[in-house]
């Protein structure tokens, strides 16, 4: 964990490292993934997660996006997706070094604007590859109890986590 976040927090580390901090499974070995891991036909994230292409999107949702021109990808959770709200790290793709400015390298939510939908990114080319939503909370959804992953949440904050340090 701490060899992977001191390369920084990208989107797809932000993403894994939220899942993995509330305690939540992430794959069978918790391991990072990057965005082209993520979109492949035997991707890890199968094994905590179902695919949502249908677009009917839920709060939680994870979405990759990959710009096949370009090699490079993003990923977003989903925190509205009638007002098209995402939670993320949106300004550093893991490749610092090729930037001529210093990146934002926070996490922080974002409204899209000027998207009329989900299916693009931040350029033309950066498309929509996959969409993941996490099996745990689905399940909990469907059971009409609650907020889906509130039940991820009760013992959130104990020591084996780490929590606050």
């Amino acid at each position: 964990d701490e060899e992977n976040l001191a390369r920084g927090i990208d989107c797809s580390r932000a993403i894994w490292f939220a899942f993995t901090r509330a305690g939540l499974p992430y794959n069978r070995n918790d391991r990072y993934l990057n965005t082209a891991m993520m979109v492949e036909a035997d991707s890890p994230m199968k094994d905590q997660f179902e695919r949502c292409d249908d677009m009917d999107l839920r709060i939680g949702d994870i979405l990759v996006y990959r710009d096949d021109s370009r090699g490079d990808g993003h990923v977003v959770m989903v925190i509205d997706p009638r007002k098209r709200i995402a939670w993320g790290s949106h300004g550093w793709d893991g490749n610092a070094g090729k930037l001529k400015i210093e990146p934002d390298t926070g996490v922080e939510y974002q409204l899209i604007r000027y998207k009329k939908d989900w299916q693009r990114w931040d350029r033309s080319t950066m498309d929509l590859k996959a969409c993941w939503r996490y099996r745990e909370f689905a399940l909990e959804a469907e059971q009409g109890r609650g907020l889906p992953g509130m039940k991820a949440l009760s013992d959130v904050c104990n020591a084996r986590r780490n929590c606050g340090l």
